[in-house]
C-alpha cells in the first residue's frame, strides 16, 4: 500500500509561491519520500495562507480526512511571528496540535517545519527583518523544545542560507526550488523512518 502523506499549516503547505500543485512542498515531499521508501506515496493538504497556530489547531484540524495517514508535514509559526503571539500561547497551541494529530494517527510520524530566518527574507526591510527574525528564533527554540519530549513527532530546523534566488518573486515564500530543496534535506534527515516504513511494508 502506499504510504499516506499529510500536509496541514499555513501557506508553505498551500503552495504559494509555485504556480503548478505539484511543485508545492507537500507534492515534493511525497517524490522525495517515494524515492527513499520504494513505496508510492498518496498525498494531500489542509492548508491555508494566513493561518496561524490558532487558526490550523481549531479550524484546519477540524479538517483533517477521516483516514489515519503514515507522515504529517505540519508548517506553522510565521503568521505566529507577524502577529506577535506569546511564546505561551504559541506553545499551548503546539502542544494541543501534537496531540489532536497524535489522537488522530498514533502510528504516524510528525514533522514540523522549524520557523525560516526572517531577517533574511527580501520583502522585509530594516530593522524590521532583524527584530521579527530574532523572534522567530525564540519561537523556534520554543518549538524544539515542545517536540523533544513528543516521540511522534520532530522538528526540522532550517540550516539553509536564503539567498534571494531561494524566494518567490513576492520576496516572503519560497520559490520552486527551495521547495524542492527543503523536500530533499526533509527526506533525508529522515531516511531511517522512511526505511523502516519500507521495511512494515515488506512483512
Amino acid at each position: 500500500p502506499p504510504l499516506r502523506l499529510l500536509g496541514v499549516g499555513d501557506s508553505l503547505i498551500e503552495g504559494v509561491g509555485v504556480t503548478r500543485a505539484e511543485d508545492c512542498l507537500t507534492a515534493c515531499c511525497a517524490r522525495e519520500f517515494a524515492a527513499a521508501s520504494g513505496r508510492a506515496v498518496a498525498w494531500r493538504t489542509v492548508g491555508r495562507s494566513g493561518a496561524t497556530s490558532a487558526g490550523v489547531l481549531h479550524k484546519l484540524a477540524a479538517r483533517l480526512p477521516p483516514e489515519p495517514v503514515d507522515f504529517f508535514l505540519v508548517s506553522v509559526g510565521v503568521n505566529d511571528v507577524t502577529a506577535l503571539r506569546r511564546r505561551h500561547e504559541w506553545r499551548a497551541h503546539l502542544d494541543a496540535l501534537a496531540t489532536r494529530l497524535a489522537q488522530h494517527s498514533p502510528d504516524a510520524l510528525a514533522v514540523f517545519l522549524g520557523l525560516p530566518p526572517l531577517q533574511r527574507f527580501p520583502v522585509l526591510p530594516s530593522p524590521l527583518a532583524q527584530v521579527l527574525g530574532l523572534r522567530a528564533r525564540q519561537l523556534d527554540d520554543a518549538l524544539g523544545a515542545a517536540l523533544g519530549a513528543l516521540p511522534g513527532a520532530r522538528h526540522f530546523r532550517f540550516d539553509f542560507e536564503a539567498r534571494r534566488e531561494d524566494f518567490a518573486p513576492d520576496g516572503f515564500h519560497p520559490s520552486g526550488q527551495s521547495y524542492a530543496r527543503i523536500a530533499r534535506e526533509i527526506a533525508a534527515r529522515h531516511a531511517a523512518e522512511l526505511a523502516g516504513a519500507s521495511a512494515a511494508a515488506a512483512v
